[in-house]
């Protein structure tokens, strides 16, 4: 172990896009001795992969230079903010949890999960939004991202960005993003078979399915734990408790307070506003892992 593992615990939080997994990183955030890095870096992750057309690298084994930039950028940031916990949050983790832990072996998890019914018709909006949407990313994320982005090291990565969305930057008819949330294997051809919120849904499934199957290997309450969106939303004071003594916070009553005061009870159950046509449909697609993650199938 490092004298930088010694000094800093580094802790992932992964979850599905639209699962909460930015709120979760403001609530850990209000803490004098933790850190976070304010956005996703899928470009960080996959430095060395940019070849790779989608997310899942589970069975990649990093290299020697891989390890050490990942590692160095994320310390970069700790230190910076001279934190003793750095929360790093990049959705796309879903899709290789064991490939993270071969570069950080003594990092803690939070799998933070949400009714893949709610997450998929959410995404579907994300996936339908502008480029510059705020919902996607605030102007605050990307100048930070802007001004920690390494340009000499990520620039084939940037290339390839540049390229899948011009056409939707110039089109008068087509505003909205090539790709959203994490790349599954398969994807682009499901693009093409499927509708928006099936895909969605499946985007959903995979995501939580790989990260499940990844925690299979870990000791629950000391490698990783797991946190529920709507026992979040509702027992926001029972579930700070739970990663606190996770992760060894002592200003709880920090968290505590901007819980209380920022989390919306609302933001559940929104997909019983929805037809039951539609989603009986999407159930048919996550209803296997709805189950297995305990919700209820009406």
């Amino acid at each position: 172990m490092s004298n930088q593992e010694n000094e800093i615990q580094v802790v992932f939080l992964v979850g599905a896009a639209r699962s909460g997994t930015k709120l979760l990183r403001t609530i850990l955030s209000q803490s004098d001795t933790v850190g976070s890095i304010p956005y996703d870096m899928n470009y960080i992750w996959k430095y060395g992969h940019y070849d790779l057309s989608h997310d899942e690298m589970n069975d990649i084994i990093p290299s020697k230079k891989e390890i050490e930039f990942i590692r160095n950028y994320i310390f970069k940031q700790a230190k910076k903010q001279n934190k003793s916990i750095i929360i790093e949050k990049t959705v796309s983790n879903t899709l290789r949890v064991d490939y993270l832990k071969k570069i950080f072996p003594n990092a803690k998890i939070i799998h933070l999960y949400r009714d893949g019914r709610d997450v998929a018709l959410s995404a579907k909006q994300r996936w339908e939004g502008s480029l510059f949407d705020k919902e996607q990313q605030s102007k605050k994320e990307i100048i930070q991202k802007i001004v920690d982005l390494p340009f000499f090291a990520v620039f084939p990565y940037l290339i390839e960005y540049i390229k899948n969305n011009t056409k939707h930057l110039f089109s008068k008819t087509s505003k909205h993003v090539e790709t959203w949330g994490p790349i599954y294997k398969g994807m682009q051809e499901d693009k093409e078979k499927y509708d928006l919120l099936t895909l969605c849904g499946i985007q959903w499934n995979k995501s939580v399915e790989s990260t499940m199957n990844s925690l299979k290997n870990h000791k629950k309450e000391i490698d990783f734990i797991e946190i529920q969106y709507e026992k979040l939303i509702e027992e926001s004071s029972f579930e700070i408790d739970k990663l606190q003594k996770f992760l060894h916070i002592t200003d709880i009553d920090k968290l505590q307070n901007y819980a209380i005061n920022n989390i919306k009870k609302t933001s559940k159950h929104k997909w019983k506003k929805e037809s039951k046509e539609t989603i009986a449909s999407l159930e048919k697609v996550i209803e296997s892992n709805l189950k297995k993650l305990n919700y209820t199938i009406d």
